[in-house]
């Protein structure tokens, strides 16, 4: 098991005993680090692991019938470069992303303006894949 589903489990078991320990709203913080990939590019196998672990972690919330009073934000500290450096990873750059999911949350919206162009076409485009947000 990875450390992130481990973590979540713990996470869901902890919740498990909120009648127990008389709480009713609770807040938790998880860190995933080693995105910073100037050299190979693991991001999809990381994005595997995000992906199962969230879902792992959904399906406890639904089995403990929470998942309508859970919201998720994910975030990163810092953006990366769309184009990738001469040993074929990413640098650092501007922006960064996030996301929320949770049961009740009214989904399937992106907030902000996507670029037209990801190229250096673009009026935003700076060097190296950079983007000005």
């Amino acid at each position: 098991e990875d450390d992130l589903n481990a973590d979540f489990r713990a996470i869901a078991q902890y919740i498990k005993s909120r009648g127990m320990r008389k709480v009713d709203r609770e807040a938790f913080y998880l860190s995933h680090g080693s995105y910073d990939m100037h050299g190979e590019d693991t991001l999809s196998e990381m994005f595997q692991e995000v992906n199962t672990s969230l879902g792992n972690f959904k399906d406890e919330m639904i089995r403990q019938n929470l998942w309508e009073s859970v919201v998720i934000i994910m975030g990163s500290d810092f953006g990366r470069t769309i184009t990738p450096n001469s040993h074929g990873g990413t640098d650092h750059a501007w922006g960064g992303n996030y996301f929320m999911i949770g049961g009740s949350l009214k989904g399937g919206k992106i907030l902000g303006e996507y670029p037209e162009r990801l190229s250096e076409a673009s009026d935003i485009w700076t060097a190296r894949g950079r983007l000005i947000p």
